[in-house]
């Protein structure tokens, strides 16, 4: 009988760090990146209302009036800023020189996955997808 109630608490104990993992901490909102090129933005998430950040930046030569151009949606690594991938050396520059926009979303958390795998709470590997797909709606819509 012990084994199996060492093999619960240890389940229950593991349950407890997923869901630590997917709550929003204040360090998910954190900017890394101080290019004065890059917009850093915040938007309300439709499925909690909550302020979510991402970063934008738009090439000089873009006129609104000349139609769309290429953007690139690019999403961080486990536990990175929101904004890190714009600080790459010569990325930006890269984007200027060619013309197209990037934006990089937060995915609702630093660990959000963007739904690629099942958390405790079911709804936040969701939200990491939706943060995305909200962002990319702001933009276009812009």
């Amino acid at each position: 009988m012990k084994p199996l109630i060492c093999a619960c608490v240890a389940m229950l104990a593991l349950m407890q760090v997923n869901i630590a993992l997917a709550d929003r901490q204040p360090e998910d909102d954190e900017q890394m990146v101080s290019d004065p090129r890059i917009q850093h933005r915040s938007y309300v998430f439709t499925q909690t209302g909550e302020s979510l950040p991402y970063a934008l930046f738009i090439p000089s030569s873009y006129e609104p009036e000349n139609g769309p151009i290429p953007l690139i949606v690019a999403l961080h690594g486990l536990g990175r800023s929101y904004d890190w991938l714009m600080g790459y050396e010569g990325f930006l520059d890269y984007a200027e020189q060619y013309g197209f926009m990037v934006v990089t979303p937060l995915g609702y958390t630093r660990r959000g996955w963007y739904g690629s795998r099942p958390t405790p709470d079911a709804d936040d590997g969701l939200r990491s997808e939706a943060d995305v797909m909200e962002v990319l709606a702001e933009v276009r819509e812009e």
